[in-house]
């Protein structure tokens, strides 16, 4: 509590809250890795495998503007031999980014690209189609929070509490997921539970009040 010098005594509180909510979406990375000598060629085979899964998937009922790119590399690959560093090929890296809307098609989506020749799982994270209610939810409650510490105050104190603030300051917003490590697929990725969680959402007011003495 801080206390302002002016003509009405305040009182300065934060308020905090969390909120947990179930996630419904999901974001699936998923890489394709191809190796070749010339460079031509691992662009090739990786361009033939990336348009396999997107049609695939297309098939699976995932529309193409839930699939973007979020990352095309080309790296040359090197073989170190008798302190000497030797060109073998080359490797092109290709991530994409697959949007779910339904859970339950994680892991015919893992299937579906294994299948295709996607090679390894760049993360999958957990989000909800309604973000800005949880946070409302949450900042709802940081202010009661402010409201309650300062009614306390105010009966330790003694004093009357204006329990409508003067002012009200957001201070901070906060929204944690649960990404998961990354993996290579295979053909047993399938049973691979896949483990949802919770997303954790966190609000923060400062309060200003005033108050008169007895």
């Amino acid at each position: 509590m801080r206390y302002d010098e002016s003509s009405s005594p305040t009182m300065i509180v934060e308020g905090k809250a969390t909120v947990t909510t179930a996630p419904d979406q999901a974001v699936i990375t998923i890489g394709i890795v191809s190796e070749a000598k010339q460079v031509i060629d691992a662009q090739q085979q990786n361009s033939s495998v990336s348009n396999q899964i997107i049609q695939a998937l297309n098939k699976s009922g995932i529309p193409s503007n839930d699939i973007k790119t979020k990352q095309y590399s080309i790296r040359p690959v090197y073989q170190y031999t008798e302190g000497k560093s030797i060109l073998t090929g080359y490797e092109v890296r290709h991530l994409l980014e697959v949007q779910v809307n339904q859970l339950q098609q994680i892991g015919t989506i893992l299937t579906i690209t294994t299948e295709n020749g996607a090679n390894i799982i760049e993360d999958i994270t957990f989000k909800t189609s309604t973000p800005h209610a949880a946070y409302r939810k949450a900042l709802q409650l940081a202010t009661l929070d402010a409201v309650g510490k300062a009614k306390e105050l105010a009966k330790t104190l003694h004093v009357q509490l204006n329990q409508t603030p003067m002012k009200l300051v957001e201070r901070s917003a906060h929204i944690q997921s649960r990404p998961m490590e990354k993996m290579v697929l295979s053909a047993s990725t399938e049973s691979v539970p896949i483990e949802p969680g919770e997303l954790t959402f966190s609000a923060a007011v400062e309060a200003t009040f005033t108050y008169t003495t007895f």
